[in-house]
């Protein structure tokens, strides 16, 4: 075995470890194609992954010296932060008794001293800015390389990273934050802030508990009781069922609020709104829970999710595959499954010549036979005695396929991987996707086994994400809105009953989508009647006593006047540009506002006054856009 070869298998292993490429999947083991092509292409995919393991030995080295860098600025800041204190008392002292020279010379030295500990920490900060760049050079050069074995998007320049890009990416992978929360993106630089976000199973789980239960049948004497008292006991238990409902929609309501791993929330409501199911058809509130498990543990990895969704009872129920046996067939979910969930209706032979056919829908819906549920424990069955185990020809491919085995076939066609894409795209950048960037983001995630973190990762550093067309395009959804103005505002003590019914009266009710196609998005958010309920919303999520702009505005930075102020919280809930007329209505009816060094003085004032500014900020039509 030659040394070329090794080195090529440790490269290989290291793009599996690191980059999370498969090997069948790696431009490194291309298909020779018996005319020479396929050697040239090993020898220049090779090439390619030894630059990338170079760069990736490059970045490993830099890191620890950032790192040490970063510490010692650390520690030097704390010093100088003490130095000015000890010089601020000394001055003071010195002023109090101006004759007293062991006090004068105190102040002095102590002025020197925080002088020197200035000098020290803006050298080391230097140092850091130095090696940072340095750091970001390094991981320029593996992301490109990393996108051009991938064949993916172009990708900015991490030099072109800001705060504007931070805010972005922050606000359509995850539902916003506050200017800290995007400045620790800025400060972690465009490689490491993509990697933060998407790689959500390095980050800690949200933790919070709730109990949702199975639907019982009911113990065995009630067959027994009259017709008046089954009656009653069937009330409690709707009432339970609505109880129920509304816990699971807080609980994820808070998820989204609270959750270290924002994307995965973000995604989560993306899969909901794509399998969309609708509770109240079957009212039972577990079902849709534990499908709501399945969108969390499964939501970066499509094909788990198309495998779940057939054996999902929240799905089986609500299509009426429990009906689907051999000879009394239900056609649904077969349907289903192609047209909304992977291939797309628009790749039917409806409109390609070469589309899946309504055969295709029969025989995969034969597949699915058997495929029920048990509805005292909420788990999938399969019941051999209603399968049709006799050969289906599906696709193309013949065989006694099973309803997983459709699913195989269907993640081999070549349209679902463009169809996921394109919908994730619509849903992430913008609604005009251009069929190039489709088809390239497509090779990504198909390449990997659908995946969709390489992918994520591509599109999140592509310049695509951050074009002119991609920003300010996309109309919240209620439920972003909202989530998204808590987290903005750094809202604590959040009333998540009255968020829940806000996002109802909005027009989102969560596990009530209005059809198996899910919601209409873009325009059809922004009626009249609904622009006026989000309006009422900021204005009734503003006005509880609890929400304290003094001291949301106040932390870490001080303002001179009331134009600085607009100007802040423009930049801070808005990416419209506003225009210069209604900024100055804003700064006229903020009227003279004291420093904000002076604001506890005057704290329930102020308040009421930022408290009406944000209600006319959350209000504008620049705020229903992302």
């Amino acid at each position: 075995m030659s040394r070329a070869w090794i080195r090529a298998c440790i490269i290989a292993i290291t793009m599996v470890a690191v980059l999370g490429i498969p090997l069948a999947n790696s431009p490194l083991f291309a298909q020779k194609d018996g005319k020479g092509r396929g050697k040239k292409d090993d020898a220049a995919n090779r090439a390619q992954a030894e630059k990338l393991f170079s760069a990736l030995q490059e970045s490993w080295k830099l890191e620890p010296a950032l790192e040490k860098a970063r510490g010692d600025l650390a520690r030097k800041q704390a010093v100088l932060d003490t130095a000015l204190e000890n010089a601020s008392v000394a001055e003071k002292a010195a002023k109090a008794s101006p004759d007293d020279k062991k006090l004068a010379k105190k102040a002095a030295d102590t002025a020197t001293a925080a002088q020197q500990a200035q000098a020290a920490a803006d050298a080391a900060r230097q140092v850091v800015d130095e090696k940072a760049a340095a750091n970001s050079e390094a991981l320029d050069k593996v992301a490109t390389i990393e996108a051009e074995l991938l064949g993916g998007l172009k990708l900015i320049s991490s030099k072109d990273w800001d705060y504007e890009k931070a805010r972005h990416l922050l606000s359509r992978a995850g539902f916003g934050g506050t200017p800290q929360d995007v400045q620790q993106l800025v400060d972690m630089g465009l490689y490491k802030a993509v990697e933060y976000l998407v790689e959500i199973h390095e980050r800690p789980t949200a933790n919070l508990e709730i109990d949702i239960r199975p639907q019982s049948k009911g113990l065995v004497y009630e067959r027994y009781l009259s017709g008046e008292a089954r009656r009653e006991l069937q009330q409690r238990q709707r009432r339970t069922f609505r109880n129920q409902i509304s816990d699971i929609r807080k609980w994820w309501l808070q998820r989204m609020v609270e959750s270290p791993r924002p994307l995965e929330e973000k995604l989560s409501l993306f899969w909901h709104d794509h399998f969309a199911v609708n509770y109240r058809d079957f009212n039972d509130p577990y079902l849709v829970f534990a499908q709501n498990q399945l969108f969390h543990r499964y939501a970066d990895q499509y094909n788990g999710l198309l495998h779940g969704i057939v054996q999902d009872p929240a799905m089986i129920r609500y299509l009426d595959n429990h009906t689907n046996r051999k000879g009394s067939g239900n056609e649904n979910l077969g349907r289903e499954l192609q047209e909304l969930f992977s291939i797309g209706e628009e790749n039917s032979v409806n409109h390609k010549k070469n589309g899946y056919s309504e055969d295709d829908v029969r025989e995969a819906s034969r597949a699915l036979t058997g495929y029920t549920y048990d509805q005292a424990t909420g788990q999938f069955r399969f019941l051999g005695t209603r399968y049709d185990e006799t050969k289906k020809t599906f696709l193309g491919k013949t065989g006694a396929w099973s309803g997983d085995e459709v699913v195989d076939i269907i993640l081999q066609h070549p349209a679902t991987a463009n169809y996921v894409t394109k919908k994730l795209f619509e849903f992430f950048v913008h609604r005009n996707s251009n069929p190039e960037a489709i088809e390239t983001l497509a090779h990504v995630l198909r390449s990997n086994n659908y995946e969709l973190r390489p992918m994520l990762k591509n599109l999140f550093m592509s310049e695509e994400f951050y074009s002119e067309e991609a920003r300010a395009s996309h109309i919240k959804s209620p439920v972003e809105l909202l989530v998204g103005t808590i987290k903005m505002l750094g809202i604590q003590q959040v009333d998540y009953g009255r968020l829940d019914s806000a996002c109802q009266t909005a027009g989102q009710a969560l596990f009530e989508p209005p059809n198996v196609a899910g919601w209409d998005e873009g325009k059809a958010w922004i009626t009249s009647k609904q622009l006026l309920d989000r309006y009422n919303f900021a204005a009734d999520l503003i006005d509880q006593r609890n929400v304290d702009i003094v001291a949301s505005l106040a932390e870490g930075r001080e303002f001179a006047s009331a134009d600085e102020v607009v100007d802040h919280l423009v930049q801070r809930c808005l990416v419209a540009d506003l225009g210069k007329d209604k900024r100055q209505a804003m700064i006229d009816f903020l009227g003279d506002l004291p420093p904000s060094t002076q604001w506890q003085e005057k704290k329930d004032e102020i308040n009421t006054k930022l408290r009406a500014l944000v209600v006319m900020l959350l209000g504008s039509p620049e705020f229903q856009v992302s």
